[in-house]
């Protein structure tokens, strides 16, 4: 499939939503610009003239397989969203998830963690269950071809090839930035990096 940039266009998108970011986070304050933000990137997309020949549907859970790059910002408006929406149960079943992948992983050197497949610990039952706060790298995945994702090779933890669906491993390790915010945070550090694996 071939397809062409407009890049005047992209680069007026970038200089309005920089400026209008700028002003958000003075005005709103980090998390709430970043929300504001995500909100007008969605409705873009829905907007897009091509929306409709997006492969991506609810249900398809391929890319919940593939490694996340977040900010620390997304980290914490996550972290917000599950401390007051999840149930005690819920919580504590993603974060004893993700402790037990953490462990898994902590074995392999950087190198090796960022070629595992890891299916995010807040899939669940085939549905994302902080959709709405997923950070910005997982609103840009959009495949027009489903067959394209499937092509992806799984690896294990012991470096077989495996199907998405089987593969259960851990998450690579939290941004070394976020440290100082959680510390300004009065949150929790252990729940901040418990969600920033999550979410990695």
């Amino acid at each position: 499939m071939e397809f062409t940039l407009d890049f005047p266009f992209i680069r007026d998108i970038l200089k309005r939503e920089y400026a209008r970011a700028r002003d958000e986070i003075r005005d709103l304050g980090v998390l709430r610009a970043l929300e504001s933000s995500q909100q007008r990137d969605d409705a873009r997309i829905a907007a897009a003239p091509d929306v409709g020949t997006l492969a991506c549907r609810a249900g398809c859970t391929w890319c919940c397989y593939f490694t996340v790059d977040v900010r620390a910002a997304e980290v914490f408006r996550i972290l917000n969203f599950v401390e007051q929406s999840f149930t005690p149960e819920e919580k504590a079943g993603v974060y004893a998830e993700e402790r037990t992948k953490n462990a898994a992983l902590s074995k392999l050197g950087e190198g090796e963690r960022v070629t595992r497949n890891v299916k995010c610990p807040v899939l669940n039952e085939g549905r994302c269950t902080i959709y709405e706060t997923r950070p910005q790298s997982r609103r840009n995945y959009h495949a027009t071809n489903v067959a394209g994702c499937r092509q992806k090779p799984f690896t294990g933890l012991s470096g077989e090839e495996v199907p998405a669906e089987f593969d259960d491993l851990g998450p690579r390790k939290p941004d070394r930035a976020q440290g100082g915010c959680v510390a300004r945070s009065g949150i929790s550090r252990q729940n901040v990096l418990t969600v920033s694996l999550t979410v990695l």
